[in-house]
């Protein structure tokens, strides 16, 4: 699970407990946390078939044992355990000439020093701890810890806005030139819409793919780049977006509704197992409360309350819509101690965008305001970060 706010926890300590016991328990969280990697990695279709450990826990046969046992997985230790420097010989031997090729060079100086199978009695006893105690502890303990968190601060978001242009409101003929605008206006965050001119059934909602996602991130490497997903079935596009260069992936509500809940968190999860951040959005009419028990599962990353109907640009802001459902978001993020961000997409503008984070909004998408600015993107940006900043005042 991704959590900034998790902490580590000791649960079911008795009197009859000692240092060694907790000592193990910590040996043993690490093993889980390795099982949890290669359970991650299954579900995204790779095959583990053995663990090749280097650096100081290869002095350790009991915890190598350990990893073995938990994982049910084979651990293999290198005659050098240490992999940095073995790792610069190998690049050197390739670069002086000794060997052709990085993997030809692996093959010949990475060699196999001690083999450790599982014990196949110790790795179910620790299979029902894993599926039946690890696994559950930190969904069970996460309102706590974000309750602590929030009592020590850490939970409380940062209240600096961030500005996300729309790039469908771009000059498309000179996308280098808008993203130069974009890069000395200081944009970090960029909004990029997919729409496949069917879910929003308009020969006008068509715009671009996954190809001109990877354009943009080529022309700027640090920049976040969130795609919005607007299509029928979505789920076909997440190993695109991932491929891309994307950060986060927006998928819009609507498209899921007829989905049981289940169905709706198996596909969440796999947009994270991509590697890619969640973000939902949600269309004017749509009730808030519609999403509440995704947010339940803290998997979401960004909330995107749409001001306007998702697809056209230049619309109107709708005011009695939008920011009663940035209040709401904003409330039950302090309330449940959750720690999405709230982005608002749509006719934003100066006041807007200042009604918008007073209601507790933290990422404004903007397009054809700023892009049409009569003073430059630049100034555009100014004048929302000074108006968002006074309204922290």
């Amino acid at each position: 699970m991704t959590d900034p706010l998790a902490k580590g926890a000791f649960i079911g300590l008795t009197l009859a407990h000692n240092r060694a016991h907790v000592w193990r328990s910590i040996l043993e969280a690490v093993c889980f946390g390795t099982r949890a990697c290669i359970e991650g990695l299954s579900n995204a279709g790779h095959r583990t078939d053995s663990i090749i450990i280097a650096g100081g826990a290869t002095k350790s046969l009991f915890w190598l044992q350990m990893h073995a046992d938990v994982t049910g997985i084979p651990v293999i230790t290198c005659q050098n355990t240490d992999a940095p420097l073995l790792g610069c010989a190998i690049l050197a031997s390739v670069a002086a000439g000794v060997h052709d090729t990085i993997p030809q060079a692996c093959m010949l100086m990475v060699r196999d020093n001690l083999r450790i199978e599982p014990n196949q009695i110790n790795h179910q006893l620790y299979s029902k701890l894993y599926e039946n105690i690890y696994k559950k502890l930190a969904p069970s303990i996460s309102p706590l810890v974000h309750s602590l968190a929030q009592i020590r601060g850490g939970s409380k978001h940062n209240n600096k806005v961030q500005i996300s242009p729309s790039l469908l409101a771009c000059d498309f003929s000179n996308i280098q030139h808008e993203m130069n605008r974009l890069k000395q206006a200081g944009t970090t965050r960029l909004h990029l819409d997919v729409f496949d001119g069917v879910f929003i059934d308009s020969p006008y909602a068509l715009t671009f793919g996954p190809h001109f996602v990877k354009t943009i991130r080529a022309l700027n490497k640090d920049v976040l780049i969130d795609v919005h997903v607007c299509v029928v079935r979505p789920q076909r596009y997440i190993d695109a977006i991932a491929s891309s260069g994307a950060n986060t992936f927006i998928f819009q509500w609507e498209s899921q509704k007829n989905n049981s809940l289940k169905e709706v968190i198996h596909f969440i999860l796999a947009i994270k197992q991509s590697g890619l951040l969640c973000g939902v959005s949600l269309n004017p009419s749509t009730n808030l409360e519609d999403i509440f028990p995704l947010l339940q599962i803290n998997q979401i990353d960004s909330i995107v309350v749409m001001a306007v109907e998702a697809g056209f640009g230049g619309q109107i802001f709708q005011h009695n819509i939008a920011l009663p459902k940035i209040q709401q978001l904003h409330n039950w993020r302090q309330q449940y101690s959750l720690s999405y961000n709230i982005m608002v997409d749509g006719g934003i503008n100066v006041d807007t965008a200042r009604k918008s984070h007073q209601a507790g909004a933290d990422i404004l998408v903007t397009g054809t305001w700023l892009f049409q600015h009569e003073k430059g993107i630049q100034k555009g940006f100014q004048q929302i970060i000074e108006a968002c900043e006074l309204a922290d005042t």
